[in-house]
């Protein structure tokens, strides 16, 4: 038996190992401090927020912090927020806390994707005005406006236990 080690192979004389990159290294968040939004930027996903004793910092907004709702709502007061300060220089806006006078803010949202879903555990509602649509936990639906229209290009049909009109 053989108990010698098999020496590693080395490169060619003249030619040197590819050097491997180092292992990627996380921003370390050097603290998270209270601040109040005061500004958003139009162009880009920037909150300015004021910090004590006169200071600001631009943070960068995250991906569920809505940057039009928060342009909508600075301009009713500005909104108390947590940022975290990864150095000197860069920011990210952590969390906001909205008061009472944001309760009334509303913006138009669109939702576009190849699949959207809404879960509910207990009763989903879309309401505008007086036309609504619930569907509780029970899988009743409820469908309610001042006229109801079906179309199809194809056959409507119309299945159920009992079928009451009027």
């Amino acid at each position: 038996m053989n108990t010698r080690k098999r020496p590693r192979p080395r490169p060619p004389v003249g030619r040197t190992a590819p050097a491997k990159a180092p292992p990627a290294v996380p921003a370390r968040t050097e603290s998270v401090v209270e601040g109040r939004v005061v500004s958003v930027d139009p162009e880009r996903s920037l909150a300015r927020v004021a910090l004590d004793k006169g200071r600001h910092v631009e943070a960068r907004l995250p991906q569920h912090v809505s940057a039009d709702w928060l342009r909508a709502a600075v301009k009713l007061a500005p909104v108390e927020a947590a940022v975290a300060r990864l150095g000197s220089d860069r920011a990210i806006l952590w969390s906001i806390f909205p008061g009472s006078e944001h309760a009334a803010v509303s913006i138009d949202i669109a939702i576009f994707g190849r699949h959207v879903s809404l879960q509910a555990s207990e009763r989903l509602e879309i309401r505008c005005s007086r036309g609504t649509v619930v569907i509780d936990e029970h899988g009743n639906v409820t469908l309610r406006g001042k006229e109801l229209l079906s179309r199809a290009s194809g056959a409507n049909r119309i299945k159920g236990g009992v079928i009451r009109l009027n």
